[in-house]
């Protein structure tokens, strides 16, 4: 089996904090490989590279950590590297209206070994499972009722995918089989995709918030499941 971390470092304070996620995916599965984005103006490298000395460090200022995923897609399919899964990874806010939003996006999918374990038990039990994740953040809305839906049906087209799912992760932080990325982006322009998405972090609707919700709605075109843990 072979991984993928896309990790964008929003808040390098935290930096200590979420490395834990990743050595513990490192811890079970060796063979993985590491891509960190990173959005502040002092320059992380050395830092990451001390810590992960293989990492592929790219340095964004576009799209919160939605829009830098693009980036990390377009190198995982010009590596030609035949990963299996990606595990879509950031430094997530706290959120003072629920102050249990990080635990809830990572305790069951990444907590600890075991927890990561039962991950890749789901997959291959499934095959249909594209996308596990945090079961209190995987969000059921009809898309047509959300602000985003002018921009989101301009990307989907792009694409040639439905814009009318239902589902997404709100909060971003999720596993996804790899194959589900190649079908929905190796002949679309991740660049152009990632220079439409606003600098910094904007308010709704946008490009930015657009794209989380379709990574949910290219699961569901391909025949695919999202599943909350």
């Amino acid at each position: 089996m072979k991984i993928a971390i896309c990790f964008h470092l929003g808040y390098i304070s935290r930096w200590v904090e979420f490395t834990s996620y990743i050595d513990t995916v490192m811890q079970y599965c060796p063979n993985t490989d590491l891509y960190i984005t990173y959005r502040e103006d002092r320059d992380i490298t050395a830092m990451c590279l001390k810590k992960y000395p293989n990492a592929k460090i790219l340095k964004v200022s576009r799209g919160a950590d939605t829009a830098p995923f693009l980036l990390q897609i377009k190198a995982l399919l010009a590596s030609k590297i035949p990963y299996d899964y990606v595990l879509k990874l950031h430094t997530k806010s706290n959120n003072r209206e629920c102050p249990t939003w990080l635990t809830d996006l990572t305790e069951e999918i990444l907590g600890s070994v075991h927890k990561v374990s039962q991950v890749f038990d789901y997959f291959q039990k499934d095959p249909k499972i594209a996308v596990l994740c945090g079961r209190q953040w995987l969000i059921k809305r009809r898309m047509a009722t959300d602000s985003n839906y002018p921009i989101m049906k301009e990307i989907c087209k792009r694409l040639k995918i439905s814009p009318d799912g239902t589902l997404f992760v709100g909060g971003t932080i999720f596993w996804i089989r790899m194959e589900v990325l190649y079908q929905a982006f190796h002949k679309i322009n991740l660049d152009e995709e990632y220079l439409r998405c606003e600098v910094g972090k904007p308010h709704e609707p946008s490009y930015t918030h657009s794209w989380e919700r379709i990574y949910g709605l290219i699961v569901s075109h391909y025949g695919y499941k999202l599943v909350g843990l």
